[in-house]
C-alpha cells in the first residue's frame, strides 16, 4: 500500500515537473516566436498586446524574464525607428513597464534606456527623463558597483546637462576604476 501510494506521488511529481518545468516555458517560447513572426501584420497597438500578451500572460513560472527582456529591446528597436510616432512609442513603452521585474538589473536598465529613449528623441519630457533616472537608479541600487547603470547614469545626466550630478557620477565611476577616463583629460 506504501509502495503504490509513493509510485502515485512519485509519477504524479514526475508528470507536474515535465509540465512547469519543460512544456509550459516550451509553450510559452513558441507563443512569442509566433508573436514576433506575426509582427508585420499588427496594425494597432491593441494588436500588438494581444499578440504579446498570449506569451507575457501565459501561466508558466519560467521564461516570462526572458520573454520581458526580449521584448523590452524589440520595443527599444521600434523606438529608433525613424518617423516612429512619440504616441505609439510611449504606449510601447506603457506596455513593457508593468512587466519588468523589478528586482532584476537587466530589467531596470531596460526600462531606463526605454525612458532616455523617449526623453532624448520624442521632445525631452521632464517626466520621462525622472522615469529613466529612476530605473537606473533601481538598477545601481540592485547592483551598486556594476558599471552598466553608473555609466547610464553618466550618459543620462551628461544628456540632459547636469554636470553635479555628471560629477558625482563620475567620482563613484572613479572610485571604483581610476582608469576609467583615461584619454578624455579627465
Amino acid at each position: 500500500m506504501i509502495y503504490r501510494t509513493l509510485l502515485v506521488c512519485g509519477i504524479i511529481l514526475a508528470l507536474t515537473s515535465l509540465y512547469f518545468g519543460v512544456l509550459s516555458p516550451f509553450i510559452r517560447a513558441r507563443e512569442y516566436i509566433a508573436a514576433v513572426r506575426s509582427i508585420s501584420s499588427v496594425r494597432t497597438i491593441q494588436e500588438f498586446e494581444d499578440n504579446f500578451n498570449r506569451s507575457l500572460l501565459f501561466p508558466s513560472p519560467i521564461g516570462k524574464e526572458e520573454v520581458v527582456k526580449f521584448l523590452g529591446n524589440d520595443i527599444a528597436n521600434i523606438l529608433f525607428q525613424e518617423g516612429q510616432s512619440k504616441e505609439i512609442a510611449q504606449e510601447l513603452v506603457r506596455f513593457i513597464e508593468p512587466h519588468l521585474f523589478r528586482n532584476n538589473v537587466r530589467h531596470m536598465l531596460l526600462g531606463g534606456q526605454l525612458y532616455a529613449v523617449l526623453w532624448e528623441r520624442y521632445g525631452r519630457s521632464e517626466e520621462n527623463f525622472v522615469k529613466a533616472e529612476f530605473y537606473y537608479r533601481q538598477a545601481l541600487s540592485i547592483g551598486p558597483n556594476l558599471p552598466p547603470p553608473l555609466f547610464a547614469l553618466l550618459g543620462l545626466y551628461i544628456a540632459h546637462g547636469d554636470t553635479e550630478q555628471v560629477g558625482e557620477m563620475r567620482t563613484i565611476i572613479l572610485s571604483y576604476w581610476p582608469d576609467a577616463f583615461l584619454g578624455e583629460g579627465q
